[in-house]
């Protein structure tokens, strides 16, 4: 009886391991799924919307992306949801660089220095 005993325990013990990695791997896709619709949903805002509200996109990506690298660092066995991790970012690092350049158009812009402009002065003689 004692070794029945024994088995069983054995038993929920190994379910409950398969069972806690299992939850860690959803949790990571889950998390990497979020990051991967946050980078597509902030790609196609407005050029201007997107270099006004940089700094929240940049804080709300630097957040999503943490929560997955975390959550993906609990799992083995991660290639393929790695895999979506690092191109989700890839796309969000090339969207990234258009919003620089426009926020350098946009600086340039409005600290170029206007040519000044001659005046004429009437000479009365």
């Amino acid at each position: 009886m004692k070794s029945f005993n024994w088995i069983v325990i054995g038993c929920f013990t190994l379910i409950s391991i398969v069972s806690c990695k299992n939850v860690e791997r959803q949790n990571a896709e889950k998390n990497v799924k979020v990051y991967s619709k946050f980078v597509d949903s902030v790609e196609v805002l407005q050029t201007e919307t997107a270099v006004t509200s940089w700094g929240k996109i940049q804080q709300l990506n630097d957040q999503k992306k943490t929560n997955a690298v975390l959550a993906l660092n609990k799992i083995n066995n991660k290639e393929t949801i790695e895999k979506e991790l690092n191109e989700s970012t890839i796309q969000f690092e090339l969207f990234k660089s258009k919003i620089m350049v426009e926020q350098e158009k946009i600086k340039l812009e409005t600290t170029k220095i206007k040519p000044e402009q001659k005046s004429t002065e009437t000479k009365i003689n």
